[in-house]
């Protein structure tokens, strides 16, 4: 979770004259000046742009979207404009005397300079009331991570360019995760992540995170992405339903954690300005929540890991986890993790995603053991242990670290 701000890096012929391409090593894209009115003026903010941008470029935002073809423009505007999109769409509870903040504070969580530091974020300072300027920190965790989108270059130049203020918006970067700096900064009036994977067993770093943004009720957007398999598409700005369910979507778990943090969420809407990579929607649907629902209280601090998954994950053969599990991270990524004490709501949002995923896997018939595990009495036992586990998730009753090994190693559940 990082900091940062304007520039894209060109990955496909785009148009000088259209949108101002200036040409620095691996080329970085600016959007010329887009029209439309400041975002305390509602959704006609981001609407006007949108418009403008496919003026200019029809298929900049358009199923027509392929494997970042053009992806330059597409690039350099989702995130600003996303936030200027949640920013517009709520600017009315968001600032209810109308009165904005000056500088506006924007604190872009788990950014990678391949997708949110491409953003020209000067289009979203473009976007401020009269006389208040913008500044943006991208908290960049791991800042190198290509995050679905194709990987950069010459990352040390691209950062002296991106990372300076640009007239009167101001980007920052901050190389670190958030839970590390978040109580140094100061604190911002908007934060927004793209993808952030949690519940995922290797996210649980996000809890703390999820409750210093909940107790100093921080307005947050989470952004999601969907499989464009699903078969429809989500609606700009209109209500999206999470409740169906797919393996490859992100909408149903990042929904579930928020409901399991008690947050007040919203609104869960379609977001205008998606991405279309291969089978995926990037940024395809937005939640936005601030603090807790009425009556609702912050789940107490996590309580310390069990002795026992401490000794499990330190003496674990974690090279022959991983030949099994083909995935080579998780003596690192999965271990510290694990490792990680979490509250009581990451692992009420977890169970109720990971019951989901096994349970979805098993009435398709596709929760079969893997590699090493593929006899048939060794996956008839593995099967009954993971159902076992099913349950106790059920009656709320936390699985030990090596539970989470054994599910990843035998059904490569992540």
């Amino acid at each position: 979770m990082r900091a940062a701000l304007v520039a894209a890096v060109l990955l496909a012929a785009g148009s000088a004259q259209d949108f101002g391409v200036v040409d620095a090593e691996q080329a970085v894209t600016r959007i010329r000046s887009l029209p439309g009115p400041d975002f305390t003026k509602g959704d006609a903010a981001w609407r006007e742009r949108h418009a403008e941008l496919v003026r200019r470029k029809p298929d900049v935002f358009s199923k027509r979207q392929q494997q970042f073809k053009n992806g330059s423009v597409t690039l350099a505007t989702a995130a600003p404009l996303t936030a200027l999109y949640v920013l517009a769409h709520n600017h009315g509870r968001l600032f209810p005397d109308g009165a904005v903040p000056n500088p506006l504070r924007v604190h872009v969580l788990g950014a990678a300079y391949a997708f949110e530091g491409r953003g020209d974020w000067r289009v979203l300072g473009e976007a401020m009331p009269p006389g208040v300027s913008l500044e943006v920190s991208l908290v960049l965790g791991t800042p190198k991570e290509a995050d679905g989108v194709p990987e950069m270059e010459r990352i040390r130049k691209f950062k002296q360019e991106l990372c300076r203020e640009h007239g009167t918006t101001k980007v920052l970067c901050i190389e670190s995760y958030y839970q590390k700096v978040m109580e140094e900064l100061e604190r911002p009036h908007l934060a927004i992540m793209f993808n952030p994977g949690f519940p995922q067993v290797h996210r649980r770093t996000w809890d703390p995170s999820l409750l210093f943004l909940l107790r100093e009720r921080i307005p947050t957007a989470v952004s999601s992405q969907l499989t464009v398999e699903r078969g429809s598409w989500p609606k700009a700005g209109r209500h999206w339903d999470t409740r169906f369910y797919d393996d490859s979507n992100e909408d149903f778990p990042v929904h579930a954690t928020l409901e399991a943090y008690k947050a007040n969420i919203w609104s869960t809407t379609g977001s205008p300005f998606f991405v279309v990579s291969d089978v995926y929607i990037k940024n395809g649907v937005i939640d936005f929540f601030q603090g807790l629902r009425r009556g609702a209280a912050l789940p107490p601090p996590p309580a310390a890991v069990p002795s026992e998954d401490v000794e499990f994950l330190k003496e674990c053969d974690w090279k022959r986890v991983e030949r099994i599990a083909d995935d080579d991270t998780l003596h690192d990524e999965m271990r510290d993790a694990l490792m990680t004490p979490v509250s009581d709501a990451f692992v009420r949002a977890a169970d109720t995603v990971y019951l989901r995923n096994m349970q979805y896997e098993i009435d398709f018939g596709r929760m079969k053991a893997r590699n090493g595990h593929h006899l048939r009495g060794k996956r008839t036992r593995d099967l009954e242990k993971a159902k076992a586990l099913m349950e106790r998730m059920r009656r709320m009753e936390p699985l030990a670290a090596r539970d989470w090994v054994f599910l990843k190693v035998a059904f490569n559940i992540d």
